[in-house]
């Protein structure tokens, strides 16, 4: 069997693993998020959903008051997108501020809050539901929006933002039917082509472009193998689950990991290879590459070739005495 076979077969071993250990993670981060200063909580911090045409579906979120006092917290929705590599959302304010390609994947107008704003005590926690209604004839793929808390209200909050205890969770909606699902890898590289010192810090860097009509969450793992003298591993892929939405530019996933000695003398040496295997969408589809990367550690090399050449020039001296 090749390597490559194995290596296929290594990190679909560890493909579902990768997912539970990465929605494991993902429950716990995004479980609250905290004001700094504020001590406002609000979770989850992220939904992720599929509501078919025609139906509701309530979502609820949970607000807690720690700031020592009595607080009013203001709630509302607005639509959001990504204008960035990193994924950082960029939120509308009002629909005059959306363009007709950006408008198609508003959630905001589906969404029904009871209420604008509620008082909570210090050490309170209440829940607020949201309800998502889908229209019949609503455009099937993705709809973002954006669920705020925040200490002032919207219309008093001026310039004045760093004043303002905020906290969002992103809502990602799918709505089912004629979705186009489609999301590739554009570029995959390591931030150096060779690296000179010894075990150094490798960082995985990938651009992937969402050509669909609906967002997707790649999951999976990466095979690090090859070389000589380190450990061969394997790393989980996005484990923070980045989503990668249509309509916004390249998404930047990347990912730094190290090498560990094979063995108490000789670092990772060598050429060496990244199998990336990656699964998106509701039908799991594939996102594969492989990468290749060079540890030269120039140290080790100097006093390897150093010892060579003494060891070299100690037996010659011998011959040389020993004809002699």
């Amino acid at each position: 069997m090749s390597r490559k076979n194995i290596t296929k077969i290594l990190t679909g071993a560890i493909f579902t693993s990768a997912i539970l250990f990465a929605s494991f993670l993902l429950s716990h981060k995004l479980k609250a998020q905290t004001t700094g200063g504020f001590n406002i909580e609000l979770s989850p911090g992220k939904v992720n959903l599929s509501v078919d045409p025609g139906k509701s579906y309530v979502q609820k979120f949970s607000i807690g008051n720690y700031s020592g006092a009595k607080r009013t917290l203001y709630i509302f929705m607005q639509d959001f997108t990504v204008f960035n590599e990193t994924g950082t959302p960029t939120f509308f304010e009002n629909k005059n501020t959306q363009n007709e390609d950006l408008a198609k994947f508003s959630l905001s107008q589906w969404v029904k809050l009871p209420t604008d704003k509620i008082e909570l005590e210090n050490n309170e926690v209440k829940e607020v539901e949201a309800t998502i209604t889908i229209p019949e004839n609503a455009e099937a793929g993705g709809h973002y929006g954006a669920f705020f808390v925040q200490t002032e209200s919207p219309e008093n909050q001026g310039t004045a933002i760093a004043s303002i205890g905020r906290l969002v969770s992103l809502m990602l909606v799918n709505v089912p039917g004629d979705v186009k699902e489609d999301i590739r890898i554009t570029k995959a590289y390591t931030d150096k082509q060779i690296y000179f010192n010894d075990n150094p810090q490798v960082e995985l860097i990938t651009y992937l472009k969402n050509e669909g009509s609906v967002h997707g969450i790649p999951l999976g793992a990466f095979y690090v193998g090859g070389g000589y003298g380190g450990k061969n591993r394997s790393f989980i892929y996005n484990q923070d689950q980045g989503a990668v939405l249509p309509g916004a530019p390249e998404r930047k996933l990347s990912q730094s990991f190290t090498l560990e000695k094979a063995g108490a003398i000789v670092p990772p040496i060598g050429k060496f290879t990244i199998d990336l295997v990656a699964r998106y969408g509701s039908k799991n589809f594939p996102i594969e590459t492989t990468i290749i990367f060079w540890l030269l550690p120039i140290k080790f090399i100097a006093a390897a070739s150093l010892t060579i050449i003494i060891g070299a020039f100690i037996l010659w001296r011998a011959l040389v005495s020993f004809k002699k």
